[in-house]
């Protein structure tokens, strides 16, 4: 049977736009570069496609996404916007016929692993998830993320009942609200392709309210637009909004938690505290209708629109308008449209440049205007010889003996606080600590003359106590290791309450031995409070939002204390939680050169295999052969003659040698060296070695 022309079309916009983004070192022979592709590669290409079509990122970004391969959890690709509101989990079927199907077992195996990753149960993946963690945390711990689930079928047959139904199901175990799940068959991929896939372009139908035009070199119209409209934006067009500006929403941080909550609270308020977007276009055209009336309305045709500044408003924007409707409507903003039809030069770069480059207040920065701060600041500094920095920037504290910030200072006195359910509210958002600005928090903690012993002893037993807890999340794993680390402002709340700190104020004191014993009962902390989690929440229960629950973390804290005051010993923390202790692998060199695997003089090849080393070194290498190519002589420590020099090295030190003269700076400073040399045909070092381990255990 002929392949199908939608197939075809497909799979020639697969292969333009993605075979140098696509990592394929995992899977020798297999490329998307060549004319007839493996189904393996257009799988993968398939993935990639279903991310950029669904998400708008950029190619590279699509590419990126892809982890499919060992230890993959069924998953082929993961990506998460710029917002940190959205994320996907993709699964793809290829086939040549255009008549992909989905499969019960693998897709069950999928949703096992989307949901080891919505537990935190990551140690089983493989490194290119790894790569992609941080983010993927980041958007877990989002409360109003949205997962969609993807399944991408190069084929337009229905989905058959009994695997729409599993999906269905698993859709409500983790939450409708939150998780959703998307097919994209051949026909969606058809449409998107034959639209364009580098479709850059957004163009808007804007009603503007007050649109005024300003009659300058550049044409420009500017007015309050109401926040529901950019919301839809946001959702149409995703980051492609943001193609112009010098980076994309940095998600939902502490610095835009305040236009959330002005939005969701005081919508009416919002045109006030904010400064509002600057949209760059192609052309800007405004319509005949109103066009009189001066002052009033005015609809704007926005072709090749860009938002070069209010990234982070639109991620504010459209986190709350998600949770509350209602305020799309209650809440103006105010919006910029600047043509650059006529564009001379680069103005449109230098507009981007100034409007990113004012400087940012935040709620913390008003710390330093209160004189009990600054008291305090003066107290430390003669008293104790210690410096207090109280505003961003001001100065650097080399080392934790020279003394401490504000915001160190801050939570150590939240931990020593009473009250648990606000150390969840700081866990969910930091900025609660310094505002609303009326009523800060932490101008609780500190009273109205704090001592500087006082405050120095908290930072201290602060310190110790966190790194203990660092130290027994690296001994942990899964669940183990994200209950230590999620839940660390807690447990160390349980602390600072189970310690003796009735002469913290006491400059003569023996605090030491205090820090002593805290730091002895952070272990037996930390096994209470997993053992809490799990008998109060159950052992599936998401650490990540447990922490961020006032009313959990009251629960925990009253069950730990009372656990405490009973007497019984400490439940220890279950064998599944802990790190099995592993005996250390020897090097794949000596066993390749104990097992004679390799014969003296055997050519070796040198692949890069990142894609930054790949663009990186591509000329380099190009430039003379014989960098590529090395000898292989049996010793342990230089077994590499490289033929470039004739000098022999180590795999690791040949490579970062390879690598900084092809890269400089950008090398970085440490590599894998074994990974990066093959025997043509057979593999890496590194999975020769593996090779030699499994036939010596067989």
């Amino acid at each position: 049977m002929a392949t199908p022309i939608a197939v075809r079309h497909v799979k020639n916009a697969i292969r333009q736009h993605f075979a140098d983004v696509i990592d394929f070192s995992d899977i020798p022979g297999h490329s998307l570069a060549v004319e007839e592709p493996t189904s393996k590669s257009l799988t993968r290409g398939l993935a990639a496609l279903a991310v950029k079509s669904l998400s708008g990122c950029d190619i590279g970004e699509a590419g990126s996404s892809i982890i499919d391969g060992t230890d993959d959890g069924g998953i082929d690709a993961v990506h998460v916007d710029s917002t940190r509101s959205r994320l996907w989990f993709v699964q793809s079927k290829w086939r040549n016929k255009g008549d992909a199907t989905l499969n019960l077992e693998a897709t069950l195996k999928f949703w096992d692993g989307v949901g080891e990753i919505l537990s935190m149960n990551v140690a089983g993946f493989n490194d290119r998830f790894h790569k992609l963690w941080p983010e993927v945390r980041e958007a877990i711990e989002t409360p109003s993320v949205k997962i969609t689930v993807v399944m991408a079928l190069m084929g337009n047959e229905p989905v058959h009942p009994d695997i729409k139904r599993k999906n269905d199901e698993h859709v409500t175990l983790h939450g409708a609200e939150t998780v959703g799940i998307e097919y994209v068959h051949l026909s969606d991929f058809q449409k998107f392709v034959r639209a364009g896939v580098n479709r850059a372009r957004v163009d808007l139908d804007v009603m503007v309210e007050r649109c005024s035009e300003h009659d300058g070199p550049y044409p420009a119209f500017s007015g309050t637009v109401p926040a529901g409209q950019i919301k839809d934006w946001y959702d149409e067009h995703g980051d492609r909004l943001f193609d112009r500006n010098i980076r994309r929403s940095l998600g939902v941080t502490s610095i835009n938690q305040g236009l959330i909550d002005t939005l969701k609270n005081e919508p009416q308020h919002f045109w006030y505290f904010n400064n509002g977007i600057t949209v760059l276009a192609d052309s800007v055209r405004r319509g005949v209708k109103y066009r009189g009336r001066a002052g009033g309305s005015g609809q704007l045709s926005v072709e090749g629109a860009s938002i070069v500044n209010g990234a982070q408003t639109v991620a504010a924007i459209h986190r709350a308008v998600r949770e509350v409707p209602g305020v799309g409507e209650q809440a103006d903003v105010s919006v910029r449209f600047i043509s650059l039809e006529d564009e001379n030069g680069n103005f449109g770069e230098r507009v981007t440049t100034a409007t990113n480059t004012q400087n940012q207040v935040e709620r913390r920065d008003f710390v330093a205007l209160d004189p009990v701060q600054a008291e305090l600041r003066d107290d430390l500094a003669l008293t104790l010889g210690k410096t207090y920095a109280l505003k961003r920037g001001e100065q650097i504290i080399p080392s934790p003996d020279v003394g401490c910030t504000v915001r160190e200072a801050t939570l150590a006195l939240l931990c020593a606080h009473r009250r648990p359910d606000w150390v969840a509210r700081v866990k969910e958002n930091e900025n609660a600590l310094w505002g609303p600005v009326g009523d800060p928090m932490y101008k609780e903690f500190f009273g109205p003359s704090p001592t500087s012993a006082r405050v120095w002893n908290s930072v201290r037993l602060f310190r110790v106590v966190q790194d203990r807890l660092k130290e027994l999340a690296e001994q942990r794993e899964g669940r183990g290791a994200a209950i230590a680390e999620q839940g660390r402002l807690l447990i160390t709340h349980l602390v600072f309450q189970h310690t003796d700190t009735a002469e913290i104020a006491d400059l003569d004191a023996d605090w030491e031995t205090e820090l002593d014993n805290a730091v002895d009962s952070v272990e037996a902390m930390l096994d209470l409070t997993t053992h809490y989690v799990d008998s109060r929440f159950g052992p599936t229960s998401f650490p990540l939002t447990t922490f961020k629950s006032a009313e959990r973390c009251e629960v925990l804290v009253e069950a730990v204390r009372a656990h405490l005051k009973s007497g019984a010993g400490s439940p220890g923390a279950p064998a599944v939680y802990r790190k099995p202790k592993k005996a250390r692998r020897p090097r794949a060199v000596g066993v390749l050169v104990d097992a004679d695997t390799i014969a003296d003089g055997t050519p070796l090849e040198f692949r890069p295999q990142t894609r930054p080393q790949q663009s990186g070194m591509r000329a380099w290498l190009a430039e003379n052969q014989d960098r590529r190519w090395a000898t292989w002589i049996n010793d342990r420590s230089r077994p590499l003659l490289w033929s470039a020099d004739g000098q022999r090295y180590s795999p690791s030190n040949l490579s970062l040698h390879m690598l900084r003269e092809a890269m400089g700076d950008r090398a970085g400073k440490a590599v894998q060296g074994p990974k990066h040399w093959f025997l043509p045909g057979e593999g890496s070092l590194v999975e020769l070695a593996e090779q030699v381990r499994r036939a010596e255990a067989e």
